[in-house]
């Protein structure tokens, strides 16, 4: 069972405990530790990507942030910029129901390149149900 089990036995109200990210961070012992290390991090406007961007610049590791933008030329382009600053990525964590799958297309080179036996890549993707809501324009042309 996990040692956050308990936290989570009463979630929202007063006697709501669960935990933050920051207090994941300290408890696994990453704070200032990350020295080196690439994370990008999209989203960033809003949802949990902030609070997850506030935990994470406590590691040490380098961050690059993006914005929401539904256009996905403004994925490309960022990517692109991200990519000229560096040829590593070590964690990439993304928000979105779509275009978390190009961000990784077109920084999986980065993410091999920074993988290694003891310490492999790694990849987050985290979506909500908005998919359900919104529709996918012309759904037989993502051939990322």
């Amino acid at each position: 069972m996990s040692r956050y089990a308990k936290a989570h036995a009463k979630p929202n109200g007063p006697s709501d405990a669960r935990l933050t990210a920051l207090q994941i961070i300290n408890d696994e012992g990453v704070k200032g530790k990350l020295k080196g290390e690439v994370i990008v991090i999209t989203g960033t406007s809003s949802s949990i990507s902030i609070e997850t961007t506030r935990a994470l610049a406590m590691t040490g590791a380098t961050l690059f942030l993006t914005a929401r933008d539904a256009a996905l030329s403004s994925v490309r382009a960022a990517a692109a910029a991200i990519l000229t600053k560096t040829s590593k990525i070590h964690l990439l964590f993304s928000t979105n129901y779509l275009s978390h799958f190009l961000v990784y297309k077109l920084s999986e080179p980065a993410l091999l390149a920074a993988a290694s036996p003891d310490l492999p890549s790694r990849v987050v993707s985290l979506a909500s149900s908005a998919h359900n809501v919104h529709r996918i324009n012309n759904p037989d042309n993502y051939d990322f």
